[in-house]
């Protein structure tokens, strides 16, 4: 099993991609995520989606 360690605040998939996104915290606390969906064409942002991610 390979793993790819990432260090960004921001990861781009495009359409028809499935991706999992393991989170490993370096400390304790509350984040907000949010996933933005842009249009296919001009790339503005059609809507959003968030979630709180809460690491013990």
């Amino acid at each position: 099993m390979s793993r790819n360690a990432y260090s960004t605040g921001v990861l781009e998939l495009v359409p028809g991609e499935r991706h999992d996104i393991l989170i490993q915290p370096t400390r304790a606390g509350t984040k907000i995520a949010q996933v933005d969906f842009p249009d296919d064409y001009s790339g503005a942002v059609l809507g959003s989606a968030h979630t709180r991610i809460v690491a013990i």
